[in-house]
């Protein structure tokens, strides 16, 4: 009995023995065929990037400093897609996430904005999506470079005392994730003026301050830009601006010159004022179509000027020109001075036909003198010995004159002819005038 007992115990221990070897090949044999890749997250090297829609690259300090924790901004005009640099020095982004892929083609930036003890460092690079992966390589981060120099600022140029006038200026940062801001000297090439700052701005985008004078002169002022990190550009190239106490605005303009005239001619106008504080004066005019001069000058005061104008179509135009001294100080528009652009225009009126001939008017139903009017009068269908196109040129037609024109001796046959006469100034404004005739011989029945 207890034989056989200890052999039955013997054969359930070399089975469970042979579950225990069986259920451990078979995990082994399961986790050498499972891809690990599609449920962990591996970090992965730059020679495995194949997504076309991926823009990846490493980061460095100048100094050698690990750059941990830098921020990463890709910008394009599809949006800002933002990360972080990992532990290894390597950053990436898929710039179809979130929202659709940027395109090929599509140009964008990378910024890259130190932390901690960097916090100031920055660096960045360019490039456009390309159907491929975007390796940006390695981007070094340098220490904060100062803003560029602030535009010269805008403004007027000339004010009264006390009178508030406002500057703007603008400029960019080389980081243009930076914010910056301005402020402005008043007095910049003498006992200085300096404003306080603007509250921060954009890179490349305008702020500006107000300010007046107590005293009479001239003044530049200059611009200086700084951004959050407290890097500070140079001071902005200057605006002179002059300060005065009181001021009479320059007389009404006079002007002079022709009243009529052709269409693409230049015309000579001359035009002058004076300025009862004998200060230097600019010009504005108007042509009367649209165009004009905008400020031209200076001219010292009493000075006649002469500027020239060219219109392309005929009618008529009222020229007015207003003037200002050196303290922007306007004067009234000066009266209207007519000028009338005319041009001919030719038409051709009732053809007629009566004995060996065809005939009509030619009429200049413009304004202007009509010269070198070329002219011919054809017939089509029908046999002729004579007359069948005739071609002549007349000198001038006065406005609002005519001349009648004619064919040679007509001396043929036909059941039905097309009269086609046509005329034209100077080899264009050519007109045209059909009508449908029978001749036998010399005898033309024209039909209306």
């Amino acid at each position: 009995m207890k034989l056989i007992i200890q052999k039955k115990y013997n054969i359930k221990k070399k089975t469970l023995h042979f579950q225990i070897i069986s259920t451990l090949a078979l995990t082994i044999l399961l986790l050498s065929s499972y891809n690990f890749t599609s449920s962990m997250h591996i970090k992965t090297t730059n020679s495995t990037k194949i997504s076309e829609h991926l823009i990846y690259g490493t980061a460095s300090y100048e100094d050698g400093s690990h750059t941990t924790s830098v921020r990463v901004d890709v910008i394009s005009s599809f949006g800002t897609l933002t990360t972080w640099v990992n532990s290894n020095e390597y950053w990436e982004v898929n710039c179809g996430d979130p929202g659709p892929n940027w395109p090929n083609g599509m140009k964008f930036t990378v910024y890259l904005t130190g932390c901690c003890r960097h916090s100031d460092w920055s660096g960045s690079a360019s490039d456009e999506v390309n159907g491929t992966s975007n390796n940006m390589g390695n981007i070094v981060l340098y220490p904060n470079i100062p803003p560029n120099n602030p535009s010269i600022p805008s403004g007027p140029i000339a004010l009264k005392i006390g009178i508030n006038g406002t500057y703007m200026t603008n400029a960019t940062d080389t980081n243009a994730l930076n914010k910056i801001q301005y402020r402005f000297d008043w007095d910049a090439e003498g006992s200085h003026a300096i404003s306080q700052y603007t509250t921060y701005v954009n890179s490349g985008e305008y702020a500006n301050k107000s300010y007046s004078w107590d005293l009479p002169g001239t003044y530049v002022v200059k611009a200086q830009t700084r951004d959050e990190h407290g890097g500070i550009s140079d001071w902005s190239e200057g605006l002179t601006v002059i300060v005065y106490e009181s001021n009479n605005p320059p007389e009404k303009p006079n002007i002079n010159g022709p009243s009529q005239g052709k269409e693409n001619k230049s015309y000579i106008f001359n035009i002058s004022t004076t300025d009862s504080d004998l200060d230097n004066i600019r010009y504005l005019v108007e042509w009367g179509d649209g165009n004009n001069t905008g400020w031209i000058g200076s001219y010292e005061s009493g000075e006649q000027i002469s500027l020239s104008y060219t219109w392309e179509k005929r009618g008529t135009y009222n020229i007015r020109i207003k003037a200002k001294d050196i303290y922007e100080t306007e004067s009234e528009w000066s009266d209207p001075f007519s000028m009338k652009i005319v041009a001919p225009e030719i038409s051709i009126k009732e053809i007629n036909g009566d004995l060996f001939r065809i005939y009509t008017i030619i009429k200049n139903v413009g304004d202007g003198v009509a010269t070198d009017i070329n002219w011919n009068i054809l017939l089509n269908g029908g046999y002729f010995l004579s007359g069948k196109n005739t071609s002549g040129t007349i000198d001038s037609i006065e406005a609002g004159g005519q001349i009648t024109i004619s064919t040679d001796l007509i001396f043929g046959f036909s059941g039905r002819t097309i009269i086609t006469i046509t005329a034209n100034i100077e080899d264009k404004n050519a007109v045209k005038k059909e009508l449908e005739s029978s001749i036998f011989l010399f005898f033309i029945n024209v039909k209306s």
